[in-house]
């Protein structure tokens, strides 16, 4: 459970672009010194500790390589740039405000004597579009960066040129918003549809959005693992009738490979999809762990700028406290407490505060957005007669996240670390009384032998000459019927075969 923890921390650590990962050469050195010291131990522990020490070491590697890599750097003094050229890593976000949120990989900036530099890493910028700007396309942003942060407000938003692959992802998005359009007549639960299916949302779903947000739950309408699920278990479970389980657990990534495709390349997408993908590896008996570090190592390698995303932090945290929730003690709304107490410090440096009710509506609020989001499935394929289910439950979950808005369960840093440390309390309290259970239910084995006196007796007098006596002391045991019955029945064997002569281990001479 130690590595799953180190990789939250280094979450949060390459989230704030933290400079810890700037000594690679120290983090070597030590790694070395380690191998050495553990070198010393025995066979089994040697093994086991020299690869806890390599895997730390390429996470940390891997980890830094990203934040090195995300880290805004240019020849221009910040308040000198008016102008910044790169390419889009993700689609555009509609803001409140009406503004597309950017996530620019920066290639090269401007000052306004018309000198420029070249430039690395990602910035985020704020600009004025009608339309969703899709990833990898090339843009320029005239403005300046902001006085108190480092978003770049634009002024004026060029788009340089858009690849193939992302004029077909318009056009697939614009054939499933007119579909939309066509089924569903009620304009929140369309943009709940779009908002579950492909991660777009418009002025129609801030409102649900909001309430989300303040209810704790924001996670779980934005575009994650839970939507892509839906998709592969769908997929798996219609391949089964025909290609049986083996062969649709790889033909059911299909459907959820295509759906990442036209969705785009979002940091949660991205790491649903590694997971499904490294889980199809034999590992063997530990095979959840290593599709987990795989996965995320691979999203490291091949995607190292979603690093700085909060979508990259939100994701994997929560994930890993889904994975480490059956290593603890359980108890009602273990998986909820543990996912909502983790992301919790996000939201607090965000916002400031944490909503303590998300822990227990989130199983009622991830039923109704799966139920919205296979409705939407539904209506996307079958037409307007599946459009009152999703109606229904655009419904409920805006009642739901109403009830949970309103709850008097907002809490600031002294709130998190009270129940931080009411949860902690309880798995320790939890272990300790399974421990002392088990210690109950193990039987103990008293035995003990008596050796008598020795006592000889002439040739043919009776009794024994060396008498030997062994003493057992059992617990009582409760048997089943069966093994009264087998128990019986072995009394009564040993009882005939101990009838005659020699009992209890009576040595006679011969007359």
């Amino acid at each position: 459970m130690g590595l799953p923890v180190l990789c939250i921390l280094f979450c949060y650590l390459s989230y704030s672009l933290s400079p810890l990962f700037d000594y690679r050469y120290l983090a070597g050195g030590l790694f070395l010194g380690s191998l050495g010291l553990f070198l010393r131990w025995g066979s089994w522990r040697r093994y086991a500790l020299c690869s806890y020490s390599l895997i730390i070491f390429l996470l940390y590697l891997l980890f830094g390589r990203a934040v090195h890599l995300t880290r805004f750097t240019c020849g221009l003094e910040t308040k000198r740039i008016t102008a910044l050229e790169g390419v889009l890593l993700e689609d555009s976000l509609l803001t409140k405000s009406a503004n597309q949120l950017l996530r620019i990989k920066v290639a090269w900036c401007e000052a306004a004597d018309g000198s420029g530099a070249s430039a690395s890493g990602v910035c985020s910028a704020l600009g004025s579009s009608d339309e969703i700007l899709f990833a990898s396309s090339t843009i320029r942003v005239v403005g300046a960066f902001h006085e108190e942060s480092s978003l770049f407000i634009a002024e004026d938003l060029q788009v340089r040129d858009i690849p193939s692959f992302a004029r077909w992802r318009r056009s697939a998005l614009e054939w499933i918003r007119r579909r939309l359009e066509k089924s569903v007549s009620d304009e929140k639960a369309r943009s709940l549809a779009f908002m579950l299916l492909l991660g777009q949302s418009d002025s129609s779903a801030f409102p649900l959005k909001e309430l989300a947000r303040r209810t704790g739950l924001s996670h779980l309408l934005a575009l994650s693992g839970m939507h892509l699920s839906v998709f592969l278990g769908l997929n798996t479970a219609l391949c089964s009738l025909f290609l049986g389980s083996y062969r649709a657990k790889r033909a059911g990534l299909v459907l959820p490979c295509l759906f990442v495709l036209i969705a785009g390349p979002k940091p949660s997408l991205i790491r649903a999809l590694g997971l499904a993908l490294c889980s199809l590896i034999p590992f063997g008996s530990h095979g959840r762990r290593y599709s987990y570090l795989l996965a995320l190592s691979l999203q490291l390698l091949w995607f190292p700028y979603s690093v700085g995303s909060l979508a990259f932090l939100f994701s994997w945290v929560a994930y890993t406290m889904i994975y480490i929730a059956p290593m603890l003690p359980a108890f009602p709304w273990k998986t909820g407490t543990l996912a909502v107490l983790a992301i919790a410090p996000a939201t607090l440096l965000l916002e400031g505060s944490w909503n303590a009710g998300g822990i227990f509506l989130t199983p009622v609020a991830g039923l109704l957005i799966n139920l919205s989001m296979i409705s939407s499935l539904l209506v996307l394929i079958g037409g307007s007669s599946f459009a009152r289910v999703l109606l229904r439950c655009d419904g409920l979950l805006n009642d739901l996240l109403l009830w949970g808005a309103s709850s008097n369960l907002v809490f600031g840093w002294k709130g998190y670390a009270i129940a931080l440390a009411f949860v902690l309390t309880l798995f320790f309290a939890l272990i300790y009384a399974k421990r002392n259970l088990l210690k109950q239910e193990t039987h103990e084995l008293d035995l003990s032998l008596r050796f008598t006196q020795r006592d000889h007796r002439p040739s043919g007098g009776g009794g024994a000459g060396d008498e030997q006596e062994v003493w057992t002391k059992l617990p009582h045991l409760e048997l089943e019927p069966e093994q009264d019955r087998r128990s019986a029945r072995c009394a009564g064997g040993i009882e005939g075969l101990g009838s005659g002569a020699g009992d209890r281990c009576d040595h006679r001479p011969s007359s």
